[in-house]
């Protein structure tokens, strides 16, 4: 068995990683939690918030692949064809959560 050579994580690539796979979830389920139960006028600061953390953690996937020898959540190297199956799946999931919170909370809220 021959040793495989991995790159050293450093503190940027670490915090990347716990951004786009537990912070920034995080704090989206945060935000449409509020909006939720909040109900704030539309547009409010908090939608603006919601699809910003959206946008963050589809870039910040992206800069963690390019930039600072990104993993995947298995340990493995990650290639961009990782990072646009995540966009691809995170996008849509998070606006439409966003958008079915809104919906939900006017409606029967």
């Amino acid at each position: 068995m021959q040793d495989q050579k991995v790159p050293p994580q450093d503190g940027n690539g670490v915090l990347a990683r716990l951004y786009w796979m537990l912070f920034g979830n995080a704090l989206l389920l945060f935000l449409l939690v509020f909006l939720f139960t909040k109900r704030p006028r539309l547009p409010s600061l908090f939608d603006v918030s919601c699809l910003v953390v959206v946008g963050s953690l589809i870039v910040v996937r992206l800069l963690d692949v390019r930039f600072l020898n990104g993993r995947t959540a298995e340990g493995d190297p990650a290639t961009m064809d990782h990072w646009r199956r995540y966009a691809w799946v995170v996008g849509p999931i998070g606006v439409g959560a966003w958008l079915a919170t809104r919906v939900i909370s006017h409606f029967f809220g």
